[in-house]
């Protein structure tokens, strides 16, 4: 076995294993940039 196959799931930048669909991944998941905007102080 390869050490890709022995790391798949485990990466960054793996798949995850969804009922709602493919492409996310753990990266994906924690960026929240998206979501939430903060103020600037000045």
């Amino acid at each position: 076995m390869s050490e890709s196959a022995d790391l798949l799931g485990h990466r960054i930048d793996d798949p995850l294993i969804s009922p709602l669909g493919a492409g996310a991944t753990p990266r994906k998941t924690l960026d929240n940039t998206a979501l939430f905007t903060y103020d600037v102080v000045p």
